[in-house]
């Protein structure tokens, strides 16, 4: 019973380890640390491909934007995160002015409510490098990028290209 319980949990700790490196989305690759530099402000490369892409970033009209989340429009960014997963935007335009949170790869783009509860979705520069071309934590943000679909992670995520990130002053 103990060798079972050894095996399921081997079993388990592998699978989601999976998961978890799975969930990542993109190739990642540290640089070395210059003098000075915690393990905090390592940067890391995102590389996406166009084959993550249903659609050519390079021919998409990114001054039409499909749907327009604008700042502190929380019930706006309720809605879209309510059609999430019915793939209603997927492949669409999206451009959204919010406030910038970082995360581990990639960073997410939020709006508050009056009790200061925010609510989000994920958002990547196409060909960044992280942190390094990313807005600062908190930094407002306006983004405009194409909504996707990555079958290997099940998570969708705005593709944002380098000029169409821009951080308010």
């Amino acid at each position: 019973m103990k060798r079972f319980l050894k095996i399921t949990a081997a079993i388990s700790a592998l699978a989601l380890a999976a998961v978890a490196f799975s969930a990542c989305g993109s190739e990642s690759s540290s640089k070395a640390l210059s003098s000075g530099e915690s393990d905090e402000s390592v940067s890391t490369s995102v590389q996406s491909t166009d084959a993550d892409l249903e659609v050519d970033p390079e021919e998409v009209d990114y001054s039409k934007p499909d749907l327009v989340i604008n700042d502190g429009d929380f019930k706006a960014m309720e809605t879209f995160l309510g059609e999430w997963e019915t793939k209603k935007w997927d492949g669409k335009v999206i451009k959204v002015t919010g406030i910038n949170a970082r995360r581990m790869s990639n960073c997410t783009v939020r709006e508050k409510n009056s009790e200061g509860v925010g609510r989000g979705f994920s958002w990547e520069m196409i060909n960044g490098v992280f942190p390094d071309d990313y807005p600062e934590d908190d930094a407002k943000v306006t983004l405009t990028g194409v909504l996707v679909y990555n079958d290997s992670t099940w998570s969708r995520k705005l593709m944002v290209p380098r000029a169409y990130a821009v951080t308010e002053k």
